[in-house]
């Protein structure tokens, strides 16, 4: 699984090459900016600044599932709050939780007629046939990747 999520993410390596990568980890891991997801992120994407987003994920499942949910509000206004150049160079990358938070901040960004450059969703904590990951997709230029196991 490692192997195939890092050729995941390698195949948006080539439109991040001078992007922004902002990483979303998730579920109890909302506070490791030195985690092994976040570590093979900057790895992957050697010529992007990555940045690491944290949440309030570090409690229960069912509060930090909410409080996802509320992240990923907040995730998208700051992102709007940014220029359009800004945006067209901005990847937004999340694990589990974290993924959840990506597909909602797309999805909230789509409703708003704004796009980020790509969104890449590892193992996602959001059912699939969620109206969020329906529209998801329409939040970023290129093609949303997710990644499920």
């Amino acid at each position: 699984m490692r192997k195939l999520t890092m050729a995941v993410l390698a195949a948006g390596v080539a439109a991040a090459a001078q992007a922004e990568v902002w990483y979303v980890p998730g579920w109890n891991r909302t506070t490791e900016t030195n985690g092994l997801a976040y570590t093979s992120c900057t790895n992957v994407f050697k010529n992007a600044k990555c940045a690491f987003w944290g949440w309030d994920g570090d409690r229960g499942w069912s509060t930090s599932a909410a409080n996802a949910d509320v992240a990923a509000k907040r995730l998208a206004d700051e992102i709007a709050a940014t220029n359009a150049v800004f945006r067209s160079k901005l990847v937004l990358v999340g694990h589990s939780l974290g993924g959840r938070v990506v597909a909602r901040t797309l999805a909230e960004l789509s409703r708003r007629d704004l796009k980020v450059e790509q969104g890449i969703m590892l193992a996602p904590a959001i059912p699939m046939n969620d109206a969020d990951v329906v529209k998801m997709g329409l939040g970023c230029v290129r093609p949303a990747i997710v990644v499920v196991n």
